[in-house]
């Protein structure tokens, strides 16, 4: 049995009921479609699913887990509310751009090789391509040893923003604080959270909010409602 086999394999001995799903999406066909740096992220995601599944009796499905612009995405269905499930996939995201995709050693996200990669400085410049395979398969191997451990939250922030029934110049600004670290989530995610909510705000006045955070060396993963107003309040330009 191959090295990504006996990966598959470790993933549907740990966590059957999310494996043995049969959903006919990428996911079934094509397994993990990321570096073997993020499998231990992706292990711990699906951990803290499974956790889910357990207490609430309901079955989440997994439709695909791939790298996207250089970061993890996984599309999914979670049995939780909507909002447990958007911070999850934000958190995960934001830290697979500090997680090298080969080896799983702290990196940055970049796009200096002509794509978006998140790479340490180590394996930031690697292009051949045998290389890169034999890089591969030996982090895959690594990554059975691995063992479900938690993941370290402190210092990260999910934040919200969206546009204010005042106008424009005003936003609405939801921070949720996550704890230093989550081992697993039998009593939920909302419970573990930290939440600040700013309502009808000058969007100046929140972005310095989100600024002093940022020197206060706090990391924000951030999403918006697509305006101008909640681009401004979190000082993104996505």
């Amino acid at each position: 049995m191959g090295v990504y086999s006996r990966v598959q394999k470790k993933f549907a001995d740990a966590y059957p009921l999310l494996m043995h799903q049969r959903e006919g999406g990428s996911f079934d066909r094509f397994g993990l479609e990321v570096g073997p740096g993020w499998y231990p992220l992706v292990y711990e995601l699906f951990g803290l699913v499974d956790d889910m599944q357990r207490v609430t009796g309901k079955a989440a499905s997994i439709s695909q887990v791939k790298e996207k612009f250089g970061t993890l995405r996984i599309y999914c269905n979670l049995p939780c509310e909507s909002i447990e499930q958007d911070i999850l996939e934000t958190v995960f995201e934001d830290m697979s751009s500090h997680t090298c995709d080969f080896c799983g050693s702290p990196g940055r996200l970049s796009d200096k090789a002509g794509w978006w990669a998140t790479r340490c400085d180590k394996h930031r410049g690697i292009s051949d391509f045998d290389e890169a395979e034999r890089l591969r398969t030996k982090s895959a191997e690594e990554f059975l040893k691995y063992e479900r451990q938690g993941v370290i939250t402190e210092g990260l922030i999910y934040a919200d923003a969206k546009r204010s029934e005042k106008g424009q110049g005003f936003a609405c600004l939801v921070l949720y604080a996550l704890p230093e670290r989550i081992d697993d989530l039998y009593d939920g995610l909302m419970e573990k959270l930290t939440v600040t909510e700013y309502v009808d705000r000058p969007v100046d006045e929140l972005a310095k909010i989100v600024e002093d955070l940022k020197k206060q060396g706090k990391r924000i993963a951030a999403v918006g409602d697509g305006s101008e107003d909640s681009r401004k309040a979190v000082g993104s330009k996505w």
